[in-house]
């Protein structure tokens, strides 16, 4: 995955960050948030292209994407409770049918 800095095609490997760049590794994607804290968890391939696809979309990195859909999905489940919860469960069970 590339992107643009300063109307400059760069790859991931190119880009001197000041921070750790997330590691993709198969299907999995390590977040490390500004703070530094780690979070791991596994994720199937084509969850882990529509995340890429949507970082590169947004011109924003995978972490950016990660936190701010896991934040919007905790704070919907603060307001609905597992309701929210009983929603995606769900589709999933569908999905692996």
């Amino acid at each position: 995955m590339g992107f643009f800095l300063g109307g400059v095609h760069r790859g991931l490997d190119q880009l001197a960050l000041p921070f750790p760049s997330p590691k993709i590794d198969g299907g999995r994607i390590d977040l490390e948030s500004y703070r530094g804290r780690l979070t791991e968890f596994r994720v199937d391939q084509s969850l882990r292209q529509d995340i890429e696809r949507i970082a590169e979309d947004e011109q924003r990195t995978i972490t950016q994407v990660c936190e701010m859909l896991l934040h919007e999905g905790g704070e919907a489940y603060k307001k609905e409770g597992s309701k929210f919860i009983q929603r995606p469960v769900a589709k999933q069970k569908l999905r692996t049918k």
